[in-house]
């Protein structure tokens, strides 16, 4: 396959990675959620990360980036600062998967 191809379906070098995040919060008052969740996108944001998802009682979002892939240090920042976080609990961070193939 030429790379023009590779490169329309993201295969080869054009692969794209994302991975999957969830974890619950301890704490009732909206208020408290709201302010979470404005830190929490500012955090995305601010590592040029994408996220789609949302929330009941848990959280469960998909994590990308709008061009090219996410990495283990990418885990590993959400994974920090969220274990920063009192109110934040049972944090599960998927593996690394092919954002345009790799969901079953």
């Amino acid at each position: 396959m030429n790379k023009r191809l590779r490169k329309k379906k993201h295969l080869g070098e054009f692969k794209e990675l994302c991975f999957e995040l969830s974890f619950k919060l301890n704490v009732e008052s909206d208020s408290i959620k709201d302010r979470f969740m404005d830190e929490f996108i500012s955090l995305i944001e601010d590592n040029n990360l994408i996220c789609c998802g949302g929330y009941s009682k848990d959280f469960s979002f998909c994590i990308a980036k709008n061009k090219g892939s996410c990495n283990e240090d990418h885990q590993q920042i959400i994974l920090n600062w969220l274990n920063n976080k009192s109110i934040v609990t049972n944090i599960i961070v998927g593996k690394l998967v092919d954002a345009w193939y790799g969901w079953n």
